[in-house]
């Protein structure tokens, strides 16, 4: 499994759950990134900005690439409670496609504290919402940003560096 230099220097505890855990990512498409900020903006502009800058984003495994497809009407800006229930979804997607089975919540928890807590202050932007925002179960609405038939993006931004996550599913 492959992951950045930049990763585990500059969220090194998030690097560090992912490596400790990598069976529940191995087989999977699931790509997370972490980047500096240059513009030192914390905004949607600013995940923009660098977002267009990238070719495409390879998944954990390395195989598949996806090319994110964003703009100002497919991100929508979400508080600290939706931001951690929408990475707590998007990771157990995630292992709910290798394996119905095998959704490990004391994982996806310890990897949703980690992403947080290094981030320091932040904003968070997103494709996904929940219809009712207190359970998962609630509904989720999206927009599409990739050719995928499915996709779960989450960018969380601060002004030194931007962390990433997306799922996507073609079933």
């Amino acid at each position: 499994m492959e992951y950045s230099g930049q990763a585990q220097t500059l969220l090194p505890r998030t690097s560090g759950v992912l490596r400790k855990h990598r069976w529940l990512w191995e087989d999977g498409y699931l790509v997370f990134g972490v980047a500096l900020n240059d513009s030192h903006r914390v905004d949607k502009l600013a995940v923009l900005g660098y977002f267009n800058t990238v070719d495409s984003l390879t998944s954990l495994s390395s195989h598949s690439t996806s090319i994110p497809h964003l703009s100002p009407t497919t991100l929508k800006e979400l508080n600290q409670g939706e931001a951690r229930l929408i990475l707590s979804y998007l990771l157990a997607c995630e292992q709910r496609m290798n394996s119905p089975a095998t959704v490990n919540h004391p994982v996806i928890s310890e990897l949703v504290d980690a992403f947080f807590a290094e981030m320091g202050a932040y904003a968070v932007y997103s494709n996904c919402s929940f219809t009712n925002s207190k359970s998962e179960t609630a509904g989720i609405t999206w927009v599409p940003v990739t050719d995928h038939a499915a996709d779960i993006f989450l960018c969380a931004i601060s002004h030194q560096h931007l962390g990433y996550w997306l799922y996507s599913d073609d079933e």
